[in-house]
């Protein structure tokens, strides 16, 4: 049978026969297609459980987060490896961390950002995070670690929340 469109010429047939009346090609396509999209967002997924929070020497512990690290002090800078765990609220969202090497004086001569991804942290879940500062630190110098987020504590509003604390830079290694 030919379709004649409306401007009289003849229609085309379809890409896929929608009206496969055989099993099914077009299903058989789109269960692969949803296959597909599941296997690749599982690519996603924060594997959290394999943070041993025993392989970072120094730690930091604040009422809401804890951090732990370690770094390595180079020629061109330090490199920081840790994990930063919300131990307050049910649910911390977009953390933040900056890192500052300040000299003597507190000036900052090198700062990085890092933005940890997955965004949410659950309660008690654990991300890691991994900074580099192009800067060797000098006896003195300090690293400074401001961290923020949104949280909301039972059933109050959300809020931002921002934080720091300094630890001495050539420590720790």
């Amino acid at each position: 049978m030919i379709k004649y469109s409306r401007l009289g010429g003849k229609s085309k047939p379809p890409l896929y026969d929608t009206t496969d009346d055989n099993g099914g090609h077009v299903r058989f396509i789109t269960c692969m297609l949803v296959a597909f999209m599941l296997y690749i967002s599982g690519c996603a997924v924060n594997y959290s459980g394999v943070v041993r929070k025993e392989d970072y020497p120094q730690t930091k512990k604040i009422f809401d987060i804890q951090f732990g690290w370690k770094k390595t002090i180079t020629t061109k800078g330090v490199e920081m490896e840790g994990y930063a765990q919300n131990i307050r609220y049910p649910v911390v969202n977009d953390l933040e961390l900056r890192v500052e090497l300040l000299d003597k004086a507190r000036r900052v001569r090198a700062r990085t950002v890092y933005y940890f991804i997955p965004d949410t942290l659950m309660l008690d879940d654990i991300s890691s995070f991994s900074v580099k500062i192009p800067l060797a630190p000098q006896k003195g110098d300090l690293l400074r670690f401001v961290y923020r987020y949104q949280a909301a504590e039972d059933r109050d509003e959300a809020f931002s929340w921002m934080n720091s604390f300094e630890m001495p830079a050539m420590e720790g290694k």
